[in-house]
């Protein structure tokens, strides 16, 4: 998988593996039809360097906006764009927002926005 990083902006290629969506679609019951669930990118966040640094933190997952304009297709290359859209702090409390984006050959196929809050302690 490759990738770019940018300041507050990851690029990286990704492939969905069809034996993968296969396993995702019978552990959730769905029916595999050779698309990929859009909620099977959940797994792509965790790969991104700029969001690794929350692998071992606690976040509450606060809001999800998902916007499916093409069916991802397994065994197919997609541009895979993670970017930080904000952080505020509230006094313990921090605010992020992400997006990630899945193009293919510059279509954008899949935009899912999240907001995540952490509270420091």
């Amino acid at each position: 998988m490759q990738y770019y990083l940018k300041d507050g902006e990851e690029r990286r290629t990704v492939t969905f593996q069809e034996s993968d969506v296969q396993k995702y679609c019978l552990l959730f019951n769905i029916e595999f039809n050779g698309h990929v669930p859009t909620l099977m990118c959940a797994k792509l966040w965790p790969e991104f360097e700029i969001y690794k640094s929350f692998v071992k933190e606690t976040l509450i997952l606060k809001e999800t906006y998902i916007k499916e304009i093409n069916k991802l297709v397994t065994n197919e290359e997609y541009s895979a764009i993670l970017r930080k859209i904000s952080e505020k702090i509230i006094k313990n409390i921090v605010k992020y927002r992400y997006s990630l984006e899945i193009n293919k050959n510059n279509y954008k196929c899949i935009y899912i926005e999240q907001e995540f809050i952490e509270v420091k302690r």
